[in-house]
């Protein structure tokens, strides 16, 4: 894809200039230039040195070719000649120029009544594209927007819209299963109620700071552009916000490592009234959420509270118990996949769901339909422990080797079969040390039959670790990762219908595994948050195992 910086030259701005003044749309440009039509905006919004250079291209480009569209139609009110021949005035260009240059009486006295008709209306219609356009260059949207479409929303969540428009509650919890287009519907309110209440300003959370860009961050901007407005906000990184700039209302974004930073959120004007707490299951607990709401419940009278999550499968999950008794100012909307119109998921999605419904029918109740039906906090719940012997390897035919770094912490090498059909993972080998140089590492990989041709996927924060492999003869490849992988393939894990270990083959994966529990808030409820030690061997598997769960996941949007 084309970025940005390359088309900052004088040559590429001018292309972009004469695009726009040949009369070409937003959308178009951006196909020549071979961006979406929404990065193209973006671009609009830059700011370089105090300028919009995309922006101010574009804006040149337009105003030049609304001045030959001038000059061509005063040119054929008066007559023109081309050449030896001559071309006599154009009726409709002549009452074009009256109605806009003329004085009154030739409105009044010189056009039937059915003319003037079609003369106020065309100067209606063309004084609301000048306003509209006026209002995008001054950075206001407000004519343009025209408030929520129904359409843009499942109908599952049309009480729900009801109730915020009549501020029935304050706060509104969303619970459901993938695809449920949940975080989708508050991001398109949380706009809705920022273009209505020019007070308002809004704060985003999540328990991890860095999953913030990559999920509410870019949802937000997802839902202007659904609605229109993308000319009328500004995105900026650091700090982590989104602006509106006709008004100036800001929207937020942070993580509750320290739930007390949020006190830093004072917006210059008004107040902030809208609070989201997503994937609420993975906050510490309900006094975390407490601390915010109490920190920013302050200073108006109107509020909003969204609280979104997947429901984890177990049912001592805070979040879970949470839900279960509702506060008289709280609602509870829950909501699956099978809510919403099948054209807006796409069949790869609906495939995965059903496929799931076949293989491990509760591994789909909980993912798709959000179903808590598990107990305990326990992180693979579907762990079996069993003798695998050397006549049941001598048969594996689908061999997955994962490997994590370590030195204080062991480095953690895993071999497993994986049977697609059946939905089981089998631990059959492992090696776990600590203080094990790469040159050793890769001899006691080797002593356990490891061939040069076998694929290693390994933790791909260490590079150079992977090159020493290498260059000891072993197939070691870089895992892919990416946003969301750790809680992705967990999920994966989790989904299985089994994961057998032999705890006499692999001692210390076992030890892991059994005691490898989501951790717990202060009252002893347990949250969504993996645990931060002891995963060496957990690591290794969903390493072996991500060819197969980032198949499974391309295509499929998560809303």
């Amino acid at each position: 894809m084309a970025k940005y910086k390359d088309w900052l030259t004088d040559e590429s701005l001018l292309k972009i200039k004469n695009w726009a003044r040949s009369g070409l749309t937003n959308e178009q440009i951006a196909r020549n230039i071979g961006i979406s039509t929404r990065t193209f905006n973006r671009w609009l919004n830059l700011e370089i040195n105090g300028e919009r250079p995309f922006c101010l291209a574009l804006k040149k480009g337009r105003s030049q070719s609304v001045e030959i569209l001038e000059n061509t139609m005063f040119k054929k009110a008066n007559g023109f000649y081309e050449g030896k021949t001559y071309y006599p005035p154009d009726n409709v260009s002549l009452i074009f120029l009256l109605k806009n240059w003329g004085k009154d009486q030739y409105r009044d006295k010189h056009l039937t009544q059915e003319e003037l008709r079609s003369i106020q209306l065309d100067n209606d219609l063309k004084a609301l594209e000048l306003k509209k356009q006026e209002a995008i260059e001054a950075g206001n949207s407000e004519l343009n927007y025209r408030g929520l479409p129904i359409d843009s929303i499942a109908p599952v969540f049309a009480p729900l819209h009801y109730d915020v428009t009549t501020k029935k509650y304050r706060e509104f919890v969303l619970p459901g299963g993938r695809g449920s287009t949940k975080s989708s519907f508050i991001s398109l309110e949380i706009i809705n109620l920022i273009e209505q209440n020019k007070n308002f300003h809004a704060l985003i959370c999540r328990q991890i700071d860095k999953d913030l860009r990559d999920t509410v961050f870019n949802q937000l901007i997802w839902a202007i552009d659904k609605l229109g407005l993308t000319e009328d906000y500004k995105y900026t990184f650091k700090p982590l916000e989104i602006t509106k700039k006709s008004t100036g209302q800001k929207i937020y974004f942070t993580g509750l490592s320290d739930p007390t930073s949020v006190k830093s959120f004072t917006p210059t004007f008004g107040y902030v009234a809208l609070l989201w707490f997503e994937e609420l299951d993975q906050i510490r607990g309900d006094e975390t959420v407490r601390k915010v709401q109490q920190s920013i419940v302050r200073g108006g009278n109107d509020f909003y509270i969204f609280k979104s999550f997947n429901p984890p499968r177990s049912k001592n999950n805070w979040a879970n118990m949470y839900i279960q008794e509702p506060k008289e100012s709280m609602n509870v909307y829950f909501s699956t996949y099978l809510d919403v119109p099948k054209e807006w998921l796409g069949e790869p999605f609906i495939e995965e769901a059903e496929y799931l419904k076949e293989v491990n029918p509760e591994a789909y109740k909980n993912e798709y339909l959000g179903e808590a039906n598990g107990s305990g906090g326990n992180v693979l719940p579907n762990i079996v422990t069993r003798e695998i012997t050397d006549e049941e390897i001598a048969h594996f035919d689908n061999i997955v080797n994962g490997l994590d770094f370590g030195w204080v912490h062991p480095s953690f090498f895993i071999r497993a079969q994986y049977n697609v059909a059946q939905q089981q993972i089998i631990i059959f080998d492992e090696i776990c040390e600590s203080y094990l140089p790469n040159e050793k590492l890769a001899k006691r990989i080797k002593e356990h039959g490891i061939g040069a041709k076998e694929p290693i996927v390994c933790d791909s924060a260490e590079p150079k670790s992977i090159r020493n492999l290498q260059d000891h003869d072993l197939r070691a490849v870089p895992a892919k990762k990416g946003a969301g992988s750790v809680e992705y393939g967990i999920k994966f894990l989790a989904s299985q219908i089994e994961i057998v270990v032999d705890p006499t083959r692999t001692p210390m994966f076992y030890k892991q595994a059994i005691n490898y529990e989501y951790e717990r808030d202060k009252e002893g409820n347990v949250t969504s948050l993996l645990p931060a030690i002891d995963d060496d061997g957990i690591a290794a598997l969903r390493y072996a195992m991500e060819r197969f769960f980032t198949r499974r996941r391309s295509g499929v949007r998560a809303l």
